[in-house]
């Protein structure tokens, strides 16, 4: 049996180094201290560590939580996070209202972008068709080229679809939609291009500014057998 010790004289130590080695500071718990100082206190809930620590290896598991008093540095590896979950900031103080804290979601990648009519109608082809989008959190950043290479049956008024995932489902809850460039279109000069994507959608409704009251639906003829045009829009996604 050895004596509770002290983190300046530890009950089990090395002849030489009496202050460096393992105590017992209360009932059921265990500590270590290095040059008199406590370095790790162990409890039967908890490992507190003083300094910093070093994981080697390839996998550490932690069944319960872990606080880290400063900073926490990856010199190498991913921070994995299990679905669900993320990391939460309900620490700070927010704005107000209904808030989410937790950044649970980030991602990048491609998407296809798609002309399509109100009943579902594809042009032909394309000459271009790529988007791209970043998600952080719920926000879902895209940008993209899309043209025509033939109208087929598409008629009447424009859709752009094919965004990566459904806008949030909330009233009234709709993105703008920004064009910059276009090409081969069938609209009047000085008219500009826009849009808006609506709540629990992934298809953006297409409009032209060639009103004073303000815009209205572009429809596939003012769009033209082989018109495009580039696109860019921010939502908050499901």
């Amino acid at each position: 049996l050895f004596t509770d010790g002290t983190a300046s004289l530890p009950s089990i130590t090395n002849n030489g180094d009496t202050n460096t080695g393992m105590y017992f500071p209360s009932a059921d718990n265990l500590a270590f201290s290095t040059g008199g100082v406590q370095r790790a206190f162990l409890t039967a809930t908890q490992l507190n560590v003083t300094g910093n620590a070093i994981f080697g290896g390839s996998a550490h598991t932690f069944a319960g939580s872990a606080t880290v008093a400063n900073n926490l540095t990856l010199t190498d590896g991913n921070l994995i996070v299990a679905d669900g979950h993320g990391i939460d900031f309900s620490a700070q103080t927010t704005a107000g209202g209904t808030v989410q804290e937790v950044l649970n979601h980030y991602e990048q990648g491609a998407f296809t972008p798609t002309l399509i009519d109100t009943g579902g109608e594809e042009v032909n082809a394309y000459v271009n068709q790529a988007g791209f989008y970043v998600r952080v959190g719920a926000r879902v950043t895209c940008h993209g080229y899309i043209r025509a290479n033939g109208l087929a049956s598409a008629s009447g008024n424009m859709l752009l679809g094919g965004f990566p995932f459904d806008a949030v489902n909330i009233t009234n809850g709709h993105a703008s939609m920004d064009v910059g460039f276009g090409t081969g279109l069938n609209i009047t000069a000085g008219q500009n291009m826009g849009g808006y994507l609506g709540p629990n959608t992934t298809q953006a409704s297409v409009h032209i500014w060639n009103a004073a009251t303000g815009t209205a639906n572009m429809t596939f003829a003012e769009l033209s057998s082989n018109g495009g045009f580039m696109f860019a829009v921010s939502y908050n996604a499901v």
